[in-house]
């Protein structure tokens, strides 16, 4: 009967744990769809990934190849207008910050960075798909730092026979019999304990020990014994580790003295967890502010590239035309063969340039296939999708009347930098006061108060407990001293170098952010005094170039180089125009970033948790069908000569030729002078 009783506690005892793993499994084999997610492996273009040469394995998926590569051979395809607010939409979706690109010209020669030692995959990612994970993720340290707080189960069971012979000399087989010491002690504890916010631990426990001496008579003692127990517990730390405060800062619970459970915690505080969950919110809007000025960057970037292929074709147009013309004159003995000659490599000159400004660019400046390259790698668009991106909008010339002084105020408030030093400082002076607990003596209270019972049987035991409980009760303290208190002295000195370190780095940081708000500021102000010297310089050497060949068209004395440098003057004026038209809306987008502003000028909103009901999954698309009916595609590219080149020179030429910005179709190179009419 002894045994069977045995049996049926250590069952009891062991069942919640066999339900906590068939729970864990049901969770695991049941797990929710939305937390399945599916890995994305670009390796070819259909089909899973293989192991080892098998099947292909599920959930992996290969995103389709790229398409037709174009290239300053072939770059023609149909073209896509696109406004700079579709781009935005774009980019929040699924965009980069553009720090890991290859761009044409840098020491970077791939996008794809490795994998070595990093904290998250964010430190060598620029998509704003993978560091958006990184606030979730830091979200959840609260939730364990608010798991040190949580009910505990302990519960065991145990079972010891002990076997001796008996320490009479000599015994008679009564004496064997009667005074044997074969003894059976069984005990079951199991208890629920509640770490407390101060520091302390309060719980219940039951426990029921059972005792069974072979040969013992029973007339005369309990045996075999039932003692069930019912007991309540708290333990208080008095000095280190006591209040609430305190134990928001530390890494782990100060636990308990005379009621031990695992205290040990992977994540700091809750305080301290926190500050780090709003540093990653911090680093998030650090990110997105980069990513909305590289996308306004790469966008007019990309038109600026369009006007520079627009000025690269009118020199190509204008060298051409030029040639013609000199033919005419060589012909009729008016014109030598060097200054033939001369004409020729200018136009060789624009046609290499032209080059330039299509493909990879030069001097700086990227040509319109990479810099199209750059805005779909920015936008998280595909690398090719068989259109050819063209923008949409103008670059409008917005009026400036920026104050320095509030542009100041601005950035040290709204800075996402700043504000990620200064919770440095609030994480370092928490740390300064976890370390000054080091400095105090742990001095602990445990009490303990409880009824105990006795019987034969089980339910004997239970009852006597119920009925005639015995009380019975402990108190004490427990002290542990460290002589000298070295480590505390050694901790507090490293919090507060900590907390010195974090205010200096505070002003370095603000004075630094001085010289990028001067840099931003003057060249807002020089890129707006420069759109009008510039317009002004187009307009100037577009009028020399113009009395020059007509005064050379029409037979009069005219030095071949001035007419040479005449045409590079007005085709570089063309360029540098435009150029400075998009530098100042660069310039204004950088200045919106460094004060901190330019997510609020461009009305975005960083919500942590689900989407609001007014936000559309998708905005890009509903971006784009928005315009496409209501604002007409702006007619700027490059149109082709509306009429082939002779095949030899022409008496009646236009002596100024000018092609209409509208790169909606891309012009095909002239034909190279032909050798016959030579």
């Amino acid at each position: 009967m002894g045994s069977l009783l045995f049996f049926l506690m250590l069952v009891a005892a062991c069942l919640p744990g066999c339900m906590f793993i068939a729970s864990v499994q049901t969770m695991t084999s049941n797990t929710p769809d939305h937390l399945s997610l599916p890995l994305t492996k670009t390796d070819g273009p259909a089909g899973g990934q293989r192991q080892n040469g098998g099947e292909p394995s599920p959930g992996l998926t290969r995103t389709p190849g790229p398409m037709q590569l174009r290239t300053v051979a072939a770059p023609e395809s149909p073209p896509r207008p696109i406004s700079l607010v579709e781009c935005m939409a774009l980019a929040l979706e699924n965009g980069r910050t553009g720090e890991f690109f290859d761009a044409a010209g840098s020491e970077r020669r791939t996008s794809v960075t490795g994998s070595g030692r990093v904290l998250s995959p964010s430190d060598t990612s620029d998509s704003i798909r993978v560091f958006a994970f990184d606030p979730a993720v830091l979200a959840t340290e609260t939730e364990q730092s608010l798991a040190r707080f949580d009910a505990i189960w302990n519960s065991g069971f145990s079972w010891n026979r002990t076997n001796r012979r008996n320490s009479i000399l000599a015994p008679s087989p009564s004496d064997e019999f009667l005074l044997k010491n074969q003894l059976d002690a069984v005990g079951f504890q199991s208890s629920l304990l509640k770490p407390l916010p101060t520091g302390g631990v309060a719980g219940v426990t039951f426990a029921a020990d059972y005792a069974n001496q072979a040969g013992l008579p029973s007339s005369q003692f309990v045996n075999p014994g039932y003692r069930p127990l019912m007991s309540f517990i708290l333990e208080q730390p008095l000095l280190r580790g006591a209040g609430v405060p305190i134990n928001q800062i530390l890494d782990s619970h100060p636990g308990g003295f005379r009621n031990t459970f695992a205290t040990s915690n992977r994540v700091p505080g809750i305080l301290l967890a926190r500050i780090g969950h709003a540093k990653s919110q911090l680093e998030f809007e650090r990110r997105i502010h980069d990513l909305v000025f590289k996308v306004e960057q790469a966008y007019w970037n990309l038109y600026s590239a369009y006007w520079e292929l627009h000025s690269r074709e009118n020199g190509l147009k204008q060298a051409h035309q030029a040639w013609l013309i000199a033919k005419n004159k060589q012909a009729a003995g008016g014109l030598g063969d060097a200054d033939l000659a001369m004409i020729e490599e200018q136009y060789h000159f624009f046609r290499t340039q032209r080059l330039e400004a299509l493909g990879r660019g030069t001097g700086g400046r990227a040509g319109v296939l990479e810099a199209e390259r750059h805005l779909r790698y920015v936008v998280g668009l595909p690398a090719e999708d068989g259109a050819r991106l063209v923008p949409k909008d103008e670059p409008a010339l917005i009026s400036f009347a920026g104050d320095w002084h509030s542009a100041w105020l601005d950035a040290t408030r709204h800075r996402p930098e700043l504000k990620q030093v200064h919770q440095d400082i609030k994480a370092a002076q928490l740390l300064l006061i976890k370390a000054k607990e080091l400095l105090k003596p742990d001095l602990r209270l445990y009490s303990k108060y409880g009824f105990n019972g006795l019987g034969g049987d089980l339910g004997s035991g239970l009852n006597d407990l119920i009925r005639y409980g015995r009380p019975e009760w402990e108190a004490g303290v427990h002290m542990q001293i460290p002589i000298g208190f070295r480590e505390g002295h050694a901790e507090t000195s490293r919090a507060s170098l900590a907390i010195a370190q974090q205010m200096a780095h505070l002003q370095d940081q603000e004075a630094k952010l001085v010289f990028s708000l001067q840099r931003s500021f003057r060249d807002l102000v020089q890129f707006r005094e420069e759109m009008q010297t510039r317009r002004s310089q187009q307009e100037a050497a577009l009028k020399q170039l113009k009395a020059r060949l007509q005064k050379w068209h029409a037979g009069g004395v005219e030095s071949v180089d001035l007419i040479l440098r005449a045409q590079r003057n007005w085709v570089d004026a063309v360029r540098d125009e435009q150029a400075a038209v998009c530098g100042y809306r660069i310039a204004l987008a950088d200045f919106e970033r460094q004060k901190g502003t330019i997510l609020r000028s461009r009305q975005i909103v960083i919500a942590d948790g689900r989407l609001p009901a007014c936000v559309q999954p998708q905005a890009s698309s509903q971006i784009r069908s928005w315009f496409r009916g209501t604002r007409p595609p702006i007619r700027f590219g490059l149109q082709p000569p509306t009429k082939t080149a002779p095949d030899g020179p022409t008496a009646d030429l236009e002596p100024f030729v000018a092609l209409p910005f509208d790169p909606l179709h891309l012009p095909g190179p002239l034909p190279p002078l032909d050798s016959r009419t030579r």
